[in-house]
């Protein structure tokens, strides 16, 4: 009798230990203000690594003027004619959580853009938010028709409004026999724009709607995709 009272009270201690211990996990997650509802995983909603033979269902070809746009050995390539011009479907932003596209690309000539809403009075959004290796007429930019004809380039990246007027843009170099790693950072009220995790810039920027990511190639060089990763934290 007196060893299985000492096991029951071993029990009891036991249990109220762990009873204690739970009030006390739950006590400092509510004065943390740490509560279900306030949890975001970490959500690809596209990760594309090109490893099949054509383009999967997460993009539509908007354009293709005589050109080549090809999924092969882990690449996406646009390349010969003139406009190629390449969607995913359609991404909800609500603009209070944080928001990262990055893209591993080979860029190797002018015209060739990603990023969101790529040409807004083209994709009929309200803002675009990009990189393009093309400065626009009539804005001051270091290299305005760039052939991409030496070994150091420059890349632009942009916000516009709907009607094509450049919100926010500026510059960086780039070479152009190497794949570089762009990247748009999407947070309550600022827009990041980084070249190989270099921060170029960090906008006062809000934005919520609808977006979709752009991969373009207007000109005849090659412009070829490793991978593109949006990710929402």
């Amino acid at each position: 009798m007196l060893g299985n009272g000492i096991d029951m009270k071993r029990q009891f201690l036991l249990i109220t230990s762990v009873i204690v211990g739970a009030l006390i996990i739950l006590t400092i997650a509510s004065n943390q203000g740490i509560h279900e509802d306030n949890i975001i995983e970490l959500t690809p909603a596209i990760l594309d690594e090109f490893n099949g033979s054509e383009l999967s269902s997460k993009w539509k070809i908007r354009e293709n003027w005589n050109g080549t746009i090809s999924v092969s050995q882990g690449l996406l390539t646009l390349t010969d004619g003139t406009h190629k011009r390449v969607y995913s479907n359609v991404v909800s932003y609500t603009g209070n959580s944080k928001l990262t596209l990055s893209a591993s690309i080979l860029l190797t000539g002018y015209y060739q853009k990603f990023g969101f809403n790529v040409n807004p009075s083209e994709s009929g959004q309200d803002s675009g938010i990009y990189f393009d290796t093309f400065c626009p007429t009539g804005f001051s930019c270091t290299d305005k028709n760039s052939t991409f004809t030496s070994d150091n380039n420059v890349i632009y990246y942009f916000i516009k409004n709907k009607t094509d007027s450049i919100v926010k843009h500026g510059e960086a170099t780039i070479q152009n026999d190497q794949f570089h790693t762009l990247k748009i950072v999407m947070e309550e009220g600022n827009v990041s724009f980084l070249v190989d995790d270099r921060l170029l810039e960090k906008i006062q920027y809000t934005y919520e709607g609808p977006l979709t990511i752009g991969i373009w190639n207007d000109r005849p060089a090659s412009m070829k995709v490793d991978h593109v990763l949006l990710e929402l934290t």
